[in-house]
């Protein structure tokens, strides 16, 4: 399914990229990914949550008008993405 949405999307000229969590992440909520990474030990669901209480709270600073459901993921992904294409961030390739 996802190769029709990105051959939809090349045929009517939308810009896309693929990333991965930990990449927009380390952008948008650093503090939190480097207290997750401190301890080892923390079992991923902690760190998961720890990760979108990060992302919630961010993302009700940045857009305080919006109604966030569930956490800030989205938001933040998008204005990630924002910040990249404009040329405000640098994409290290790993």
């Amino acid at each position: 399914a996802w190769d029709r949405v990105t051959e939809v999307l090349d045929r009517i000229g939308v810009a896309y990229t693929f990333t991965s969590s930990k990449r927009w992440q380390r952008f948008m909520i650093p503090e939190a990914m480097a207290e997750n990474n401190k301890d080892a030990k923390i079992k991923n669901s902690i760190r998961n949550t720890l990760l979108k209480k990060a992302s919630t709270g961010l993302a009700h600073k940045l857009f305080p008008n919006t109604q966030i459901v569930c956490d800030g993921d989205s938001l933040l992904m998008a204005e990630w993405y924002r910040k990249f294409i404009k040329g405000e961030i640098v994409v290290e390739e790993k």
